[in-house]
């Protein structure tokens, strides 16, 4: 079974399963170590390490150069967050095939406003042109932001544009920002394709098994696990400014463990 296969399978067993985005390939290599079968990256994630905001405005060939760190460090599939594809949607395709990677979400909006999601012709016109460069051995995450650039009728949005998403070649759709179970459910019902939902965007997510009763395939994290190491980290630097001391270190993962864990890849 290949990579692309292996990863498509995930979304058709009877529970969901958990996607980790990751920015770096320490932590790619640490969700393999931690029995995940899969990894994805975070636009987000990769942005903000590099001291961007999220959006596309990141260089894609630093995009590019960090995602092939990634494949390179695991053996489990890895999926692409590349936004809407940096100005040229086939050419990035055609970059992560050449890297190893077996999927991609693709987004149907240009940012967070109302304004911002991309007219509906655009968007399906995207899918198509994404299918017919990948072929079948690559999963195509079509990402509709109905919910997250406020949509008054985001519900009904979404159920639209997933199905024509579908028809058009795509193989999951992505929801990011519902977060109502009962819409969830209603999502899984009305669109006959494995749903995508995130985890961790803000409020109090739901649990595994909240998630699996709705009927979702695929969770994903998108950049909170980011966002947190972030928070970790204002945490700690506050400690040092503002009270002069280190305690910190103490939680902190001892260094022996740390290269245990990378161990096998060094001999």
């Amino acid at each position: 079974m290949t990579q692309a296969e292996k990863f498509k399978s995930l979304h058709h067993q009877k529970t969901p399963f958990i996607l980790p985005n990751v920015w770096e390939p320490g932590g790619a290599y640490l969700v393999e170590k931690m029995g995940f079968q899969a990894v994805a990256t975070t636009s987000a994630g990769i942005a903000y390490s590099n001291a961007m905001c999220d959006g596309s405005i990141i260089d894609p060939t630093l995009m590019f150069e960090t995602i092939e760190k990634i494949v390179n460090v695991v053996s489990i599939p890895v999926t692409a967050d590349v936004e809407t594809g940096y100005g040229d949607l086939e050419k990035t395709l055609k970059t992560l095939q050449s890297l190893g990677v077996v999927g991609a979400n693709i987004e149907d909006a240009r940012g967070s406003d109302l304004s911002d999601l991309i007219g509906f012709d655009e968007a399906v016109s995207a899918i198509k042109s994404a299918k017919a460069t990948v072929g079948d051995e690559f999963v195509i995450n079509a990402r509709t932001d109905t919910y997250l650039t406020g949509q008054k009728n985001a519900l009904e949005m979404a159920i639209e544009r997933g199905n024509a998403f579908l028809q058009a070649g795509a193989d999951c759709i992505f929801v990011p920002g519902v977060r109502d179970p009962k819409e969830m459910a209603v999502l899984v019902k009305e669109i006959p394709a494995p749903i995508n939902v995130v985890a961790g965007l803000s409020g109090t997510p739901l649990s595994m098994a909240e998630y699996a009763a709705c009927g979702v395939k695929r969770i994903s994290t998108g950049g909170s696990l980011m966002r947190r190491c972030f928070a970790m980290l204002e945490t700690c630097l506050q400690e040092m400014r503002d009270q002069g001391s280190f305690g910190y270190a103490n939680d902190a993962i001892a260094d022996k463990s740390i290269d245990l864990l990378f161990k096998g890849r060094s001999d």
